[in-house]
């Protein structure tokens, strides 16, 4: 009609019209009410008509109310549980069923910024995923990273694409804060999530390819079985004011690792006191892992090694079932933290460890597990305690600095 005004075209619109996608499949976003930044950053990273198409159908799947997509809060610690307990991966020849409680999120409690997102079909929770932004230091550049972690899809809700779906949520992502790249540990031979990576996430960068097992560059740690052990004199409970020495000794041992940034003595007085007390007994909601958790070692009258213990066990366990003979085994380790030693206490350090090993004896628990790759000193000193090696493989999930291993491997991502 003369006189009338085209409407202004959005930015989006031009991007749109540019890669030649079809304006019904616009259209069909906008009234299913897809944020258009989130369609803009799709544009961006080239996404194909398919999965811009696959994004709109979960968004009115959202909308139609059968399928629910949230952050994840105390409240369905339960429902966290019951899904892990119902979601075995295959592992080689054994399915491996992760069971998570009394707290289910003890191990999130002790990351940085954890963000938890879930599925629910009703009220069951059917699929999860974590993400946690860290700043940390890699090939010398401090850098923002986004660790993804606890995939999980229940057995009988499977092959709906929910896995896809729950870590593409458009808040997913810790709530949109910007990270630089993406990494995550692979189990060996977890060939199902490799094959789910090759047709999900392309872009796996700088990690060796190999035929025989997952990509990635390989990070070891030792599994020392527990056993009875004394406790040497000159090794105590930590104390509030042996924490500037800690973080100085983690520092000196770590420096220059990737994936290590140095400590503070307030950063990791936060760690052991994230400002809320409860029973240490058999309460579900106590503190996963605190200040007299860490021992530490006396030398004429100086603190020389120091080492935390996280009864990952209490809350997290693995069950191994061989898919052809049916044997079953049940692990459930404690996990070495914050450890560090001054030098030429190689020795000490080996002490507190051994200690530690015999706490995870006391605790019930199978053995402990030490991020000792780049320790070759302490480690062959702890050779008689006949530790057995996991390796699992590093992946990066975008362009990123040269890392190298050994890496700082911290077990609260693990």
């Amino acid at each position: 009609m003369d006189g009338e005004t085209a409407p202004a075209r959005s930015s989006l619109d031009e991007a749109w019209e540019r890669r030649r996608l079809p304006p019904e499949l616009l259209e069909r976003a906008r009234g299913a009410g897809v944020r258009e930044a989130f369609l803009e950053r799709m544009l961006f990273w080239d996404a194909p008509p398919e999965r811009i198409e696959q994004e709109v159908r979960w968004t009115e799947l959202l909308r139609e109310g059968v399928i629910r997509a949230r952050q994840v809060h105390a409240g369905d610690n339960d429902a966290f549980c019951e899904l892990w307990a119902n979601s075995p991966e295959a592992i080689g020849d054994w399915d491996v069923t992760i069971e998570r409680g009394p707290d289910g999120f003890a191990q999130f409690e002790l990351q940085e910024r954890p963000v938890l997102n879930a599925l629910f079909d009703r009220q069951q929770m059917v699929a999860c995923v974590s993400f946690s932004n860290r700043v940390t230091v890699a090939a010398a550049r401090r850098i923002s990273v986004r660790y993804g972690q606890a995939m999980r899809v229940h057995r009988d809700h499977r092959r709906h694409g929910y896995g896809n779906w729950v870590r593409s949520i458009p808040w997913a992502i810790g709530l949109g804060r910007p990270s630089e790249v993406q990494y995550d540990f692979i189990r060996a031979r977890n060939m199902a999530m490799e094959a789910w990576n090759r047709k999900h996430m392309p872009a796996v960068d700088a990690v060796p390819k190999r035929d025989d097992d997952v990509p990635g560059l390989p990070v070891t740690v030792q599994q020392y079985p527990a056993r009875p052990a004394s406790v040497p004199r000159g090794i105590r409970p930590a104390r509030a004011d042996d924490l500037e020495a800690c973080a100085a000794l983690i520092n000196r041992t770590h420096a220059g690792r990737d994936l290590f940034r140095p400590y503070t003595a307030e950063r990791l007085g936060d760690r052991l006191d994230p400002g809320w007390v409860l029973d240490r007994g058999p309460h579900p909601w106590r503190q996963p892992y605190a200040l007299d958790d860490v021992l530490v070692i006396e030398q004429r009258g100086r603190v020389v090694a120091c080492a935390g213990l996280w009864d990952r066990g209490r809350d997290v366990r693995e069950r191994w079932r061989h898919r052809e003979s049916g044997a079953e085994r049940v692990v459930s380790a404690t996990n070495l933290l914050d450890f560090g030693c001054a030098r030429g206490a190689e020795e000490a350090l080996a002490e507190l460890i051994a200690a530690l090993i015999g706490r995870t004896h006391d605790l019930g628990r199978t053995h402990l597990v030490a991020p000792l790759e780049g320790l070759p000193a302490v480690a062959s000193l702890l050779e008689s305690a006949a530790p057995q090696a996991e390796t699992r493989y590093l992946q990066w999930r975008t362009e990123s600095p040269a890392i190298k291993t050994p890496i700082y491997l911290d077990l609260v991502y693990w």
